[in-house]
């Protein structure tokens, strides 16, 4: 594959196949700075897009933008639709949490050994095993799956407000051993 490219694209190709998560066009430049110069390496990097083997991405508007091997392009893409999932997903867990507070009366930190949760766990019981447990397995696997600079991404925006809303609801749980026992078999029989 890399005959047909030239030296110099086939350099600035070979920097983008180690990095799955992509560089930054600094950063090629860093790495390839005795070899080859800034304005070459540009040029390269535009011939290799339009051969349709590397890819410009930027996640929003002002943010660094990365120069990535295709293949692992796709990855990028199949992130951006597991964070729109989980974006709902943590949404819908959002929503759940406010209606189980409504019915206790107080936010879920504030929950006591006193106070009666039976009609909480009744009513809200598939929210807390199932769409904690899924949220749960989703992270593992995103986890797994994805190189760092892409689950670091995650971690902002879907992985640490999902940990936030999981500590309170854990006051639930830990007040109700069947419901940990449950949840605790939920996730061992969903794992990969």
């Amino acid at each position: 594959m890399t005959e047909h490219l030239g030296k110099r694209n086939a350099t600035i190709l070979l920097e983008l196949v180690k990095v799955p998560d992509g560089l930054t066009f600094n950063e090629i430049c860093r790495e390839l700075n005795e070899f080859i110069s800034r304005r070459t390496v540009k040029k390269g990097l535009d011939e290799l897009i339009s051969l349709g083997l590397a890819e410009r991405h930027a996640r929003m508007r002002g943010q660094k933008v990365y120069y990535i091997y295709k293949p692992f392009a796709e990855t990028v893409k199949s992130i951006d639709k597991d964070l729109d999932f989980l974006s709902d997903l943590l949404e819908g867990l959002r929503i759940g949490i406010s209606r189980i507070e409504k019915k206790l009366g107080k936010k879920l930190n504030d929950i006591t050994p006193q106070d009666d949760i039976k009609p909480v766990i009744r009513d809200f019981r598939d929210l807390l095993i199932e769409g904690f447990g899924n949220v749960y397995m989703i992270i593992y696997i995103v986890e797994s799956r994805y190189p760092p600079r892409l689950r670091e991404r995650f971690e902002k925006e879907i992985e640490k407000p999902v940990r936030e809303l999981s500590d309170e609801v854990s006051r639930i749980i830990l007040l109700s051993p069947e419901l940990q026992q449950e949840l605790d078999h939920f996730i061992k029989r969903k794992r990969p």
